[in-house]
């Protein structure tokens, strides 16, 4: 091979590479990184999920390490950032991140309080009429043992979680 052609060889390899793995028009290539980059943060987001004990302290931890890792994985995406689906995902990971660490943290004490005075009333439901108990016992239990403003909070992250999986619930019902 004489030096010419190691040169030209040399310098297509290095114009492909550069237009392949170095490219930010958002090509396959470049979509597929991308994708790839987030996929093991999601599957450890989701084992960590699954895994969670909220009544204790390291996995509320680590599910904020994984939760926090993974926002910044969808944050640096360039070619997905207007992508809906990838718009979508990122905000459902948001709104899981903050209600689960606001039960994990935040309402822990409440929780021990109302676990100490719960009596016939159930916990969140899985239909628009349970979603806060039977007859949505909840409230007063929770306004009563931790007061309006834990109420408030617990209500909003409880909506925020429940929207995607109950689309035609009315939750500005339980918003008086």
């Amino acid at each position: 091979m004489t030096a010419m052609n190691y040169l030209i060889i040399s310098l297509a390899i290095g114009f492909t590479e550069q237009l392949f793995f170095e490219s930010t028009t958002c090509g396959v290539i470049e979509t597929a990184k991308e994708d790839f980059r987030c996929f093991f943060k999601q599957i450890s987001f989701t084992k960590d999920l699954l895994l969670l004990d909220l009544t204790d302290s390291v996995d509320i931890e680590k599910f904020k390490t994984s939760c926090d890792t993974l926002k910044a994985c969808y944050s640096s995406l360039e070619c997905r950032k207007n992508d809906p689906q990838y718009v979508e995902l990122s905000r459902n990971t948001n709104t899981i991140c903050s209600a689960i660490l606001f039960l994990g943290t935040d309402f822990v004490d409440c929780k021990k309080k109302i676990d100490e005075v719960k009596g016939d009333c159930d916990t969140v439901g899985n239909t628009c009429d349970t979603v806060f108990g039977k007859d949505q016992c909840l409230k007063p239990l929770i306004v009563d043992s931790c007061g309006e403003e834990k109420w408030f909070r617990f209500r909003e992250n409880i909506i925020n979680l429940k929207k995607p999986s109950l689309p035609d619930c009315d939750f500005d019902q339980y918003r008086n």
